[in-house]
């Protein structure tokens, strides 16, 4: 009797580590998965500017984001394999790859904010005596971060800039108006490389043809892009520091919703790690449920 009783109560403990191990795993795929999950919208948005790179003639971190969103997923699958494959040399990998991915996420996600802040819209209103409403701004490159000036003031870098402009429509049909009312012309939303790159800056007080000419500076001592200026279609003012900043801006724009995103991704993250390190199945525990059956 006593002998049944203690084989009914070993059954019994048998019974529950099993449980035990299959909850845990369980919750530890779960884990797995939404780490998986977190890689798409990830590689989706890095795919996605990279395939726009034409609209906005300049690429700051796309490749970058591709290659994190890959990884992201390669150190997913690694996990769910580890798992159910019960190895835990390979679970281990992955939860050491998790971490420095982490880190790397989070580097990432502060660089792609440093890159977003700075810069301001300046209104034309504000160097000009034209009683003209603006419905377009200008923006200075001095104002925007130290890292984005120097990518567009590297010679091999702006070349391709310059060759995407003039191969794009920025400066042609993508113009909101093309006539020869200076009054129209100013009222015309200006995306920020049009603002900066198919007309000169407002405060050297060019006496105005239509969107793409341009003559008599009033004040061409008072900005250096006024003297870069040029009437010619393929030169405007593509070698202007407002152009520079027009384009940063465009980038600026789109990176605000990446930064965002890859501080949700993040601490979803961190949270899985937390998931994951806490419901791993212990060493102990797997060999004790691998004995029980």
């Amino acid at each position: 009797m006593q002998q049944e009783g203690r084989s009914s109560e070993h059954d019994a403990i048998r019974g529950r580590i099993r449980e035990a191990v299959r909850s845990r795993r369980c919750r530890l795929v779960t884990a797995h998965l939404l780490g998986l999950l977190l890689s798409v919208p990830i590689l989706v948005t890095g795919i996605y500017l990279n395939s726009k790179k034409r609209e906005y003639c300049i690429t700051t971190l796309e490749k970058p984001l591709i290659f994190l969103g890959f990884i992201l997923a390669l150190v997913s699958m690694l996990g769910l394999i580890g798992t159910f494959k019960k190895l835990h040399w390979l679970h281990m990998t992955h939860m050491v790859s998790l971490v420095f991915l982490v880190l790397t996420l989070m580097c990432f996600a502060i660089f792609s904010v440093e890159i977003t802040s700075g810069g301001s819209a300046h209104s034309p209103a504000q160097d000009t005596p034209s009683t003209s409403p603006y419905r377009f701004n200008e923006y200075k490159l001095p104002d925007y971060p130290k890292w984005m000036q120097r990518k567009v003031n590297n010679r091999h870098e702006w070349r391709g800039v310059t060759k995407c402009l003039q191969q794009s429509a920025f400066c042609g049909t993508r113009l909101p108006y093309n006539g020869s009312d200076p009054n129209v012309y100013n009222q015309s939303p200006l995306l920020p490389i049009q603002s900066g790159c198919c007309k000169p800056p407002t405060r050297c007080r060019f006496v105005y043809i239509d969107a793409l000419h341009w003559i008599g500076a009033i004040n061409p001592n008072v900005d250096p892009d006024c003297t870069t200026w040029n009437n010619d279609p393929q030169q405007l003012c593509y070698q202007c520091n407002s152009c520079r900043a027009g384009v940063i801006q465009m980038a600026k724009q789109r990176w605000k919703n990446v930064g965002s995103m890859l501080f949700i991704t993040v601490i979803v993250l961190v949270l899985i790690y937390a998931i994951a390190g806490s419901l791993a199945p212990k060493q102990k525990l797997i060999k004790a449920s691998d004995n029980a059956t």
